[in-house]
């Protein structure tokens, strides 16, 4: 016999002294070259390997094909001594081929071309924190990035590492991440509260990137949630404008009790210096921390919260972390103003634990924390739908210990980058 199995998956030519990837197109080729010559043999393999009659129509979306162990059994009867003597072998032939082209269908059912997903060890490179880049394409949607997700398998019979498909929990095939038009990119029949369809988009895939099993809200107003060490958990997706320091919603609705605003911007400058008055001359503004403050005020009937919707996602008993995607300030205010609808690569990921957000803020007077240089920032929101009623928000700095690079801390996250190096 001409060809033989060796230990890294490939068949030697014995005769020629070349090995041969039995998933390439170009040794397929070869085998229907060397049958028109009259030698069948690997032609033969390949067929059965393939479990199709046609070596050059390998479509994407084929079943996996069948057939390996009668291709281990017609090994065997044909008397191939180096195989024959050595069950082992026989069986890892069986396991080898069989992960290949697992691997090998994933990836073209995600979109990676037939003859590419064979050779994509070769062809897709490291990050500079080691992990493989995804295979990306620009070409067959237009206006749409479209990135297949890829880790390290290691091969148990080499040892060696391998590139195979970043498996999706929720499809069990390879994870796939498009930007552009979120019309294209958004997830499906996502439910969770309104707006921020392009940023869930993002987080999803980085939690999955993580390592971990988002499961998709609502869930009392939070994005996902995870199990975290048996626990389960509330993450939810916040968009990180610019560069600056990462801030937390501490409160989202806050007005003045029988105060109405106009729905503009002198509307929503008003509410906001209105609220930092009254938190400026509360009577316990410097003995006591920013929320103890706001709380005396709604117990007072103070503030205009009739369906007790003030409280931002650090002071929510459901949400335990945020994925923060950082952007440039000019996409995130063209993605504001398209009501989050564009999908894109971020800048980088933080991933926060919003119960140690808090740890800051509770230490100082709520009259040092709404200081031009304090820890707080109150601004003004008219609402998803812009249309108001106008209220004032409070966000505050996240100290540095609630804070995570969720690619330093999960490396598989720089996959979702918008520079991927």
């Amino acid at each position: 016999m001409r060809f033989k199995a060796l230990n890294d998956g490939r068949l030697l030519d014995t005769l020629a002294g070349k090995k041969l990837n039995p998933r390439s197109a170009n040794n397929r080729e070869w085998a229907a070259t060397l049958s028109k010559g009259g030698n069948t043999e690997l032609s033969d393999i390949l067929k059965r390997i393939d479990g199709s009659e046609n070596l050059t129509q390998r479509m994407a979306g084929d079943a996996i094909p069948e057939g390996l162990d009668s291709l281990i059994n017609d090994i065997r009867e044909e008397g191939i001594d180096e195989v024959s003597a050595n069950k082992q072998q026989l069986d890892y032939i069986g396991e080898q081929v069989g992960r290949f082209v697992h691997n090998d269908r994933m990836f073209e059912r995600a979109g990676v071309p037939v003859d590419v997903a064979p050779t994509i060890t070769d062809t897709v490179g490291r990050m500079s924190n080691g992990v493989p880049m995804p295979f990306v394409d620009k070409s067959s949607k237009q206006g749409v990035e479209r990135r297949v997700h890829t880790r390290f398998e290691k091969n148990p019979y080499t040892d060696e590492f391998e590139i195979a498909p970043f498996v999706d929990v929720d499809t069990g095939g390879a994870l796939v991440s498009e930007f552009g038009d979120s019309r294209v990119a958004n997830i499906d029949n996502f439910t969770g509260q309104r707006g921020d369809k392009a940023t869930e988009y993002v987080a999803e895939r980085v939690l999955k990137l993580m390592g971990l099993a988002p499961r998709r809200g609502p869930f009392a107003g939070v994005d996902f949630q995870v199990d975290m060490g048996g626990k389960q958990v509330g993450i939810d997706a916040q968009i990180q404008r610019g560069d600056g320091p990462l801030q937390t919603q501490l409160y989202t609705y806050l007005r003045p009790q029988d105060k109405n605003y106009e729905v503009s911007k002198d509307g929503g400058f008003a509410v906001a210096n209105d609220m930092r008055s009254m938190i400026r001359n509360a009577p316990n503004a410097s003995t006591s921390n920013l929320v103890d403050v706001i709380e005396s005020m709604a117990d007072n009937g103070q503030l205009n919260d009739k369906h007790n919707n003030r409280f931002g996602k650090a002071l929510k008993d459901d949400y335990d972390y945020a994925v923060m995607p950082q952007y440039d300030i000019a996409y995130a205010n063209r993605n504001q103003k398209a009501n989050d609808t564009i999908t894109e690569a971020p800048n980088s990921i933080a991933f926060v634990d919003l119960k140690k957000a808090l740890s800051d803020i509770s230490q100082v007077s709520a009259k040092e924390a709404i200081k031009r240089d304090g820890q707080a920032r109150v601004s003004w929101n008219m609402g998803n739908n812009k249309q108001g009623p106008m209220r004032a928000r409070i966000n505050i700095q996240t100290p540095d210990d609630a804070v995570r690079d969720a690619v330093a801390s999960r490396p598989y996250a720089a996959q979702m980058l918008k520079e991927l190096t």
